[in-house]
Parts: structure tokens; C-alpha cells; sequence
């Protein structure tokens, strides 16, 4: 499945999360390919009283974990009940790390991207991880892409190069 653009209730949704003249691009989480594999294996766990905790993790995970890219900046939402929201800009942004273990690569397409940003302060940074999300490379791309556009306001049509085939190739879940 390729990389969709936001949709408006998407938009409307996440409204309240954006500044003004901010506008999302995309809207991702945890790679559903990620937790559909692994359920039967927590399944079949689970009569062991192993796996149940484990289930329980990845339901609240993938409903819990939200990563928003808009035209300005990343966005981390994470939590249900309780909301955590993580955000830096663009230019806060030092460099972006990709961790695709082989196990996760192979079998689900996924992986972590780790987006390192800077705090102004000489010697200090912070971690931005978009945990288990699907075409971890892809991702990267588009966020580098992103930052190279972070100057200039996004017009619908520059946005819809980031979701046409020949940019991003095959997203799958």
C-alpha cells in the first residue's frame, strides 16, 4: 500500500495540533502489516499466559502511536487517555537515522526512523522515533524532502509528488 495524503477528516481531526498556516501532508503509525503478522503468534501464546500481555501492548501501541508530517514540522501523538505530543520543526532537525533490523525488514517492511534535532544549545539534541512504521526508507525520503521544502508554503500539487509512484516506488503496510 503506497503512502496516502491526508485526508479532511483527517485534517479536521488534527486541527487542534497545528499552528496556523500549517497544513498536514501525511498522516502515519505503526505498520498495520506489523501487528496483523504478529497476532496469530500472540495468539497462540496466550494459552500459555505468555502472550497476552504482549497482545495487549501492541493493540494499545498501534492505537496509541500517531506520527503526523506537516508542511512545517513532525508531529508525535502518542498516548489514548492521557495525549503526549512530541513536535519539532524542520530546522530543529540535525540528521535522520534509519534502524531496519533484519528480522522486522524481511517479514513486516518495517522499521524505526530516528529523527535527531537540536536544541539551540551547543552539544545537546533529542530523539524523535517513529517506532515500527512501514517502508521505514520511504519515510526517511519524505521527511528529507520536507526539509528541503520547509521554507516555501506547499501548494496541493508539490504535495502530491510525494505520493506518486516514481517517488515513493512501493509502500506496503
Amino acid at each position: 500500500m503506497a503512502i496516502q495524503p491526508s485526508t479532511d477528516k483527517q485534517a479536521k481531526k488534527y486541527k487542534r495540533f497545528l499552528s496556523p498556516g500549517e497544513q498536514i501532508i501525511t498522516v502515519t503509525g505503526v505498520s498495520p502489516r506489523y501487528y496483523l503478522l504478529l497476532l496469530p503468534l500472540y495468539i497462540l501464546f496466550a494459552f500459555l499466559l505468555i502472550g497476552i500481555p504482549k497482545l495487549v501492548h501492541h493493540m494499545v501501541e498501534r492505537r496509541a502511536k500517531l506520527y503526523i508530517l506537516t508542511n512545517k514540522r513532525i508531529l508525535v501523538k502518542d498516548g489514548i487517555f492521557s495525549i503526549n505530543i512530541t513536535s519539532a520543526s524542520y530546522d530543529q532537525i540535525a540528521h535522520i537515522r534509519v534502524d531496519e533490523p533484519f528480522f522486522k525488514k524481511f517479514f513486516f517492511d518495517t522499521g524505526s526512523v530516528i529523527v535527531i534535532t537540536t536544541s539551540g544549545k551547543k552539544e545537546e539534541s533529542d530523539e524523535i522515533i517513529l517506532k515500527n512504521v512501514g517502508s521505514p526508507m520511504e519515510i526517511k525520503n519524505m521527511l528529507e524532502s520536507l526539509i528541503s521544502h520547509r521554507d516555501k508554503e506547499l501548494p496541493y500539487e508539490v504535495r502530491q509528488e510525494f505520493f506518486s509512484e516514481e517517488h515513493i516506488p512501493r509502500l506496503r503496510m
